[in-house]
């Protein structure tokens, strides 16, 4: 988990900070801007975890990269497009969107220290390390 909030205090946080003022540069309402702040905080920490247990399931693997893929971009879709939704909705109000996208970020939070470690425990075993 330290090494996940590690990545994404470098690579997420900074899209963060700078969502306000990219916001105004694309005419975006600022009523929405809440909205926006917090479907980009629950996604990005989603795709965050979703992309430990793809690490943790091809560590190891030969092609790898090629595997992550096909394990992640199913998964990493219906965080893309309740992240959408829920960043498109009007006067301020958390949609049913937002609140799937943190029940995703809920089951994730919850799920994949456990799945990484068991992932790296069996790939660790294999190899006969």
């Amino acid at each position: 988990m330290a090494k996940a909030v590690s990545h994404w205090l470098t690579t997420s946080l900074p899209l963060l900070l700078i969502t306000p003022i990219l916001a105004l540069m694309l005419n975006i309402a600022t009523t929405r801007l809440p909205v926006l702040m917090t479907a980009l905080l629950a996604g990005t920490m989603a795709l965050t975890l979703l992309g430990v247990i793809g690490a943790a399931l091809t560590e190891g693997a030969r092609r790898g990269n090629a595997l992550i893929a096909i394990l992640v971009l199913p998964l990493a879709v219906p965080v893309l497009i309740f992240g959408t939704l829920a960043s498109t909705t009007d006067d301020g109000v958390i949609s049913p969107h937002l609140m799937l996208l943190g029940a995703m970020l809920a089951l994730l939070l919850g799920m994949a220290p456990l799945v990484a470690a068991t992932a790296l425990k069996i790939g660790e075993t294999e190899s006969g390390i």
